[in-house]
Parts: C-alpha cells; structure tokens; sequence
C-alpha cells in the first residue's frame, strides 16, 4: 500500500468512495456525494492537507479542513478518513491518519485536530484513540438518516510535535483537559522543560512513533 498527497486526477475515486459512505452509512451527514469536479476543487486549493491510500488503485483518502468560517476558529481544522468497503479493516484508516497527522503536527498556525464519530462506531473510536484523540462530549439525537437519530461525540487532538513524539505522555486533568509532559526532562531537565509550551514546532530531541513520517512526494507503508 502506498500513501501520497492526493492530486485532481484522484477526484473520481475520491468521490465515489465517499458517495458509497454517504449513501450507505451514518459516517457523514450527507446524503449523497459530491462530484469529482468538486472533490478535484478542495484538492487543488491546497489549503490542508489531503491523502490517500493506493493499493492498485485509490483504496481510501484522509484530509483536513476548516472546523468554522468564524476567524477565530481558524487555529482549528476538522479530520476525516474514508475506505472504500472493499478496503476496511485492513489498516488502511490507521495509515491514512497517520500520514495526515505527521503533515498536521509540524503546520504552523494549527493548534487543535476535531473529528466528529457518529455512534456506534468502535472501529473509528479505537483508530482515533490510537492516534491520540480524546472524547469531548456528544450531542444526542443530532441529525436524522437511515430511518432513524443519530448521536455525534467529537474528539479533539492537539498538534505539535509532541503529539507524535515516543517521549511524550499525555496526562488528562481533573478538569477534563489534556497537556503534554516530556519524558525527556527526566534526564535532560536543563534542555527539555517537563510541560512544555505547545505547540512545539521543532524539537532535537523529537522521535516520532511508528508510523509517524512527514510525507515528501509520497510514503510506503506495509
């Protein structure tokens, strides 16, 4: 499997991925698809990244983009993952992520990753935990599809490099907030603060997890 930085030319397959997941499931609030004129639009204004997963052909995308219009959100954008049917459970949603967050982490101007899972899902509760998502709360009966009501929780992530980092921890206040400790402090207090100011763009000692690899042209991933 092969991820790279989706281009105009994958707008078709993008679009009948999510088509399939609009029409087919609660995953997006949609009712049906875009098309690939539109899908080719979002990808050439470049303005967050957007993947996608190639296995012969495109086999699933992940992308950010704006959370709200409002200007004061703009530190913020909104993450989403598709598969094709075919595709799911294979790992494929973990890689994806993984190669969008390891573009968001080091993105300046972004503090803060949102993604909306409609419940039940626990296969996209387990792939955003494992990427370090956290739970904020759920809105109850928040949208109508499929003969019934739906609830939607959101997940939030914060950006930087400790996110990805193997000597970070993230520890949850009694508040319900989460922040960064450094590992590193432990033996290098003078250099690496314990809590260190998020978000950290840039660290010497930053090593990032498995699977975590800023995308240069594209990325293999077996």
């Amino acid at each position: 499997m092969w991820i790279e930085r989706a281009t105009s030319a994958h707008g078709q397959a993008i679009a009948a991925i999510y088509d399939e997941a609009a029409r087919t499931t609660p995953a997006t609030f949609d009712l049906e698809g875009h098309e690939p004129d539109w899908w080719a639009g979002v990808i050439a204004t470049n303005a967050y990244p957007f993947v996608v997963a190639l296995d012969g052909d495109v086999v699933g995308f992940a992308r950010a983009a704006q959370h709200k219009a409002k200007p004061a959100y703009g530190t913020t954008c909104e993450t989403s993952v598709y598969v094709a049917q075919r595709a799911r459970g294979g790992g494929v949603g973990r890689a994806l992520y993984d190669a969008l967050l390891a573009q968001l982490d080091p993105a300046p101007g972004l503090l803060l990753a949102v993604a909306g899972i409609t419940e039940p899902n626990p296969a996209s509760v387990a792939l955003h935990a494992g990427c370090g998502f956290t739970p904020v709360g759920t809105f109850h009966n928040v949208g109508e599809k499929l003969g019934r009501t739906w609830d939607v929780t959101w997940y939030e992530r914060r950006l930087g490099l400790c996110s990805s980092c193997v000597h970070q921890k993230l520890v949850r206040s009694g508040r319900g907030s989460t922040f960064s400790m450094c590992l590193r402090h432990r033996t290098e207090p003078e250099r690496y603060p314990k809590y260190p100011p998020l978000p950290v763009r840039s660290c010497p000692g930053h090593e990032p997890r498995d699977g975590h690899s800023i995308l240069s042209g594209a990325v293999s991933t077996r």
